[in-house]
């Protein structure tokens, strides 16, 4: 077993009072897909895992939701002396991914993590059949003025561009086959690829003129004849991949939108006013969206929609999908960490967490 800080888990403890808008604050920031419930003495009284969250959202529950009113108030646990044989059956036989350790007065004493068992027991990458388009045409302005030099895609990430980043990390999953889609300083981005070796094939198809976020999928019309992913080349997230597309199979949606919880917090007192009495005041209100993580699941017919050679962004093809095809527009709410590294403030986060361990992609090339 790994070396650990004692009481590392802590950070992930919260109140049964504590919204769930706290609960997805704390899995961002901390990276992990659990928290546990305690009351003033830390005993525990429930879990709460990120998909216990997904399913609040899915039935439309506030944010400001408590978390007593959705927690498991029913989980596994063991006890001293630990028997990791029967810790790993659990894991297997009910699909877990940890399992608290208690003492007799149910205060949490450890946590033992799936992730401690794969450093025996290497995970089977199973090949997905899914092309995963990554959308790389664009002139990256946000990133002025590096990519004035570099191309958007080609910006380092840690040891590697942007681009190769996020291949590796949908490779991780199972993922093998890329088409990129270029325009803006095209000929360095396939010389990049050129010089490299990956266990995964990459394909290129250029736009002549720019077509927005969502175009030049156009130009790809008799390659993708199944379902197929497409990716922005400046998000990264952590979550399970594979597990989105197996959730846009079952629900049989055309088109699913992996969905971001954003927090906002106004830096001022918002006031409440009836015409031009005032009702009240809020200091400094902080407010929970669901954004476009910028990672689509699509089906082949939604390319009918896009008009050869015409500019079409990812918001308006979707709202052409919810007019022609209601209800099977989708959302997947992700509570694992999302980064849009196309922006100088988020990129410079990013690269902080990822110089502290933050951001976990492994690159087995």
């Amino acid at each position: 077993m790994a070396i650990r800080q004692p009481n590392w888990f802590k950070h992930l403890f919260l109140s049964p009072e504590q919204t769930i808008q706290e609960g997805i604050k704390i899995l961002n920031e901390k990276g992990h897909q659990f928290l546990f419930v305690v009351d003033e003495q830390e005993r525990l009284i429930g879990v709460v895992s990120d998909g216990d969250i997904r399913r609040a959202i899915f039935t439309n529950k506030s944010f400001d939701t408590k978390i007593k009113e959705m927690m498991t108030t029913s989980p596994v646990i063991a006890k001293i002396p630990v028997d990791h044989d029967l810790i790993l059956s659990l894991m297997k036989s009910k699909n877990i991914r940890y399992i608290p350790i208690v003492d007799d007065k149910g205060k949490i004493l450890d946590v033992l993590t799936w992730q401690e068992f794969l450093l025996k027991e290497a995970p089977k990458k199973i090949k997905r059949p899914e092309f995963v388009v990554i959308m790389a045409g664009g002139k990256g302005t946000r990133l002025d003025p590096f990519t004035k030099i570099l191309p958007k895609p080609l910006i380092p990430f840690g040891d590697k561009p942007m681009i190769e980043w996020i291949m590796d990390n949908f490779a991780n999953f199972g993922f093998h086959s890329f088409w990129v889609t270029l325009n803006y300083k095209r000929q360095t981005i396939r010389n990049y690829f050129a010089g490299i070796s990956k266990p995964y094939s990459v394909g290129f198809v250029e736009e002549e003129k720019f077509l927005g976020t969502a175009g030049a999928l156009s130009l790809l019309k008799d390659e993708l004849k199944n379902t197929f992913i497409v990716s922005n080349c400046d998000v990264v997230l952590e979550d399970q991949l594979s597990a989105i597309v197996d959730f846009h199979h079952e629900k049989k949606y055309l088109l699913t939108v992996v969905a971001v919880p954003r927090h906002v917090k106004i830096p001022y007192g918002v006031l409440d006013t009836n015409q031009e009495v005032l009702c009240g005041i809020r200091e400094k209100p902080e407010f929970t969206y669901l954004i476009s993580g910028g990672i689509y699941v699509i089906e082949p017919e939604v390319l009918n929609l896009i008009e050869n050679g015409k500019t079409v962004e990812m918001p308006e093809l979707i709202q052409k999908v919810i007019e022609t095809a209601k209800d099977r527009v989708g959302i997947y709410p992700t509570s694992g960490k999302w980064f849009d590294i196309g922006q100088w403030e988020e990129y410079q986060q990013a690269i902080l967490k990822l110089t502290m361990g933050g951001v976990d992609i492994d690159d087995e090339s």
